[in-house]
């Protein structure tokens, strides 16, 4: 019975651990993301030593071969992780590939192992509770606090930065409405304290979310709440009983109008805010704002992203591009269209980015993951005997839409904040699907426990390496904005910094920053051998710029220096620092003219670009055309009214 006790206690402090990393401030490393992906791996690692060792020491078995065996989810993750493998062998960055399908690796088994501990232990979700409700108790004080002492309530700008613990508010919004379920649970099961508490963070989260005021939050709270309304309904229609009807529809149909209620109150507590505080003349983060602004932000925003990711959807439809390389491949259709060097890493919508990753059959495969959970779900709901049994499966379901919604508008495949509850979700279903299945729960074979861990050894210590990569990144943009403390040497970055990733999280190659750092110490030869070498991400035409640009430094290069810059207007046509390094290099020369004529040629392309005007006003006024420099200075008056060196530039000539 102590042993039992013993293997328990370990499943609680495992589980609270896993629904807790979510709040682990980013201190040190430059994505919130790779600190808490380490996490999960330090959580998968840990749990599988703990079973290893009740199962070979103390002969208690906590995985079951049940759970890979008639169980159809299971079967289907674990084929789109084998697809997602194989697709490293056509991938444009097989490194990138390696350390997406690692995290992908990391989230399934902990699948598993959160699948054999809620089996092993019946109130493992009794501690998810209690851990749900300390954590969205932090949640809302700090969303609250942090409105006013960001001064979100003077101005709403500042509203960006209200992202608690999760790096951006978007992140902070789903977060919150993964707590919800659980409190659904909470509300329905317990008594007294935990059951009216519940309820008032149903309604503080309802609050908050109009606070936060993210569109995809409002649909995902409205989807919850639907699906409770219609359950609570069904109990209506198919009970007989009335003290059960009383008794239940009735709580489902409580909870909604809570949610609601925090959810008005949320917009008149934004507008009295804006009324007496607010310094601007519009409200912007009204519910009416943020709905009528769907159409506009996603035609500016979303909607551009999901059109490039179509297009290159359609140059490989059937294998794709490997999986974690669709920030690569969008490069290919959006490079053309932009003048800097930003890019969408991510499609905005998880289902078209697998699409893109790997073509029809991991899209399907992918697919067939949510439909197979919500018939799972739907049938637990509605054929189960148990009541408990029953509101396990409405909160996995409610965890899937949430998730679902926010795949369809953002990238949770990407937060680990996010697989966190698609974690839980899969196993609250599975764990209810095997307990009531009544099939012999047969212990996994030692050998498969040990190839479990081996792997999980494999895939911990890649997952150590983004970490460290991430809080050397960090340390490198310290150190170039002037942190003294930090004393790498260039070689130091180039030793270093681990192999994988060889790309940042804004998808510039690592190689680039390294290369960087020589440059900046005008060493520009180490600096281009650096670059030569580098393939890791060939359509970023950043690493061709400054290939231009460090020969051209060296000052007897003009050749290769003009061909990297070609090569780099030919990605980007309309970013103008490649054609500034050709009209450097005509400078030389002093070709007045062909400085011109690169210049003129760039403007008929595009013409928001304050340094290609400023240039050319320059050259014209070194050559005495003040009459034509005047006129220039007009027409980049068209385009650019407010740029103050285009009006310093007017003010010098007139004088």
């Amino acid at each position: 019975m102590q042993k039992a006790d013993n293997i328990k206690k370990w499943i609680r402090i495992l589980l609270c651990f896993f629904i807790c990393l979510q709040m682990f401030p980013p201190i040190l490393v430059l994505d919130v993301t790779s600190l808490r992906h380490f996490l999960i791996a330090l959580f998968d690692i840990v749990a599988i030593g703990v079973v290893i060792y009740y199962c070979f020491w103390k002969k208690k078995n906590i995985l079951s071969s049940s759970i890979f065996t008639k169980n159809p989810l299971i079967l289907i993750w674990l084929l789109l992780i084998i697809y997602m493998g194989i697709s490293i062998s056509w991938a444009i960055n097989p490194i990138e590939s390696l350390a997406v399908w690692n995290r992908w690796i990391l989230i399934f088994l902990a699948m598993i192992i959160s699948i054999g501990f809620m089996l092993k232990d019946n109130h493992a979700m009794k501690n998810l509770i209690i851990c749900t409700l300390v954590i969205a108790t932090i949640n809302v004080l700090s969303c609250i606090i942090c409105y006013y002492a960001f001064d979100v309530h003077i101005s709403q700008r500042n509203n960006l930065k209200l992202n608690g613990f999760y790096g951006n508010k978007n992140i902070f919004a789903v977060a919150l409405l993964f707590k919800l379920p659980f409190l659904y649970y909470a509300f329905l099961r317990f008594k007294k304290f935990i059951r009216y508490y519940s309820l008032f963070l149903i309604f503080a989260i309802s609050f908050c979310l109009v606070i936060l005021s993210t569109r995809s939050s409002f649909i995902g709270l409205f989807l919850q709440l639907a699906l409770l309304a219609f359950y609570g309904i069904f109990y209506k229609i198919k009970s007989r009983n009335i003290s059960i009807v009383l008794k239940h529809s009735s709580l489902y149909l409580l909870i909604c109008v809570v949610g609601i209620t925090g959810f008005i109150l949320g917009d008149a507590f934004l507008k009295y805010n804006f009324n007496h505080y607010s310094k601007t003349e519009t409200n912007n983060y009204s519910i009416e704002a943020r709905v009528s602004s769907i159409a506009e932000g996603n035609s500016k925003g979303r909607l551009l992203i999901w059109k490039n990711t179509s297009e290159i959807i359609k140059q490989s439809p059937l294998i794709g591009y490997g999986v974690g390389n669709h920030k690569l491949a969008i490069m290919k259709v959006e490079c053309a269209k932009k003048h800097d060097y930003v890019v969408s890493d991510h499609a905005h919508n998880d289902f078209l980015e697998m699409f893109s990753e790997l073509g029809i059959f991991g899209f399907l495969l992918y697919v067939s993951t949510y439909l197979v959970f919500v018939i799972m779900a739907l049938r637990q709901m509605f054929r189960y005997s148990h009541l408990q049994h029953r509101l396990l499966a409405l909160v996995a379901l409610s965890l899937i839409l949430t998730y679902a919604n926010d795949a369809l508008f953002n990238f949770p495949l990407e937060r680990a904040d996010c697989q966190i509850y698609l974690v839980l979700a899969v196993a609250i279903l599975i764990a209810n699907h095997i307990r009531n299945s009544k099939t012999e729960q047969k212990p996994l074979s030692k050998s498969v426990l040990i190839s479990i861990s081996l792997i999980l050894i494999g895939c911990f210590s890649i997952e150590t390496m983004h970490c460290q990569s991430s809080i050397l990144q960090k340390k490198r943009i310290h150190q170039h904005n002037g942190d003294t403390s930090i004393r790498y040497t260039p070689e130091d970055w180039l030793n270093k910094m681990p192999f994988l990733p060889n790309i940042d999280e804004s998808t510039k190659p690592i190689a680039v920053n390294t290369a960087e750092r020589f440059a900046t110490a005008g060493n520009y030869r180490k600096a281009i051998d650096i670059l030569l070498k580098d393939s890791s991400n060939p359509y970023y035409s950043l690493r061709e710029y400054r290939l231009a640009n460090y020969y051209n430094k060296i000052g007897n290069k003009n050749d290769s220096a003009a061909y990297w810059a070609k090569r780099c207007i030919e990605m980007k046509p309309l970013c103008y620092s490649p054609v500034r390094v050709l009209v450097n290099i005509a400078g030389k020369k002093g070709d007045s003219r062909k400085q011109l004529d690169l210049i003129n040629s760039y403007l008929e392309k595009y013409q928001l670009e304050p340094l290609a005007w400023e240039d050319k006003i320059v050259i014209l006024q070194r050559l005495k055309k003040d009459q034509e420099a005047l006129e220039t200075i007009r027409k980049a008056k068209e385009y650019m009214p407010r740029n103050s060196k285009i009006k310093k530039l007017e003010e010098k000539l007139i004088k």
